[in-house]
């Protein structure tokens, strides 16, 4: 069911947010986000290995996806040296 439908059967959840994680079928981000575009409001950017997430390009985070009617949070990396502070992140060097 999509979400518009969802709704009109409960309109009890008319004041919440259905969001989906950006990686449910097979492709890029953008295919996916394109995807859920009318199915849901909201996309989480699933970014969870720092390095991968730090070499993509505008092929993988396109600038097209702004124009879809979503809004967006981030899971962010798993795999950060947290202990290491600031300076545990890939690609961030000393200050």
């Amino acid at each position: 069911m999509h979400v518009p439908q969802a709704l009109t059967a409960s309109p009890r959840l008319l004041s919440r947010t259905v969001a989906a994680p950006s990686w449910i079928i097979a492709g890029n981000v953008h295919d996916n986000c394109a995807f859920l575009s009318g199915r849901v409001h909201e996309v989480g950017l699933c970014l969870f290995e720092a390095e991968a997430c730090l070499a993509y390009t505008d092929a993988d985070l396109p600038p097209a996806l702004a124009a879809l009617p979503l809004t967006w949070h981030a899971h962010l990396p798993v795999d950060l040296a947290w202990v290491a502070g600031p300076h545990g992140a890939p690609g961030v060097g000393a200050a």
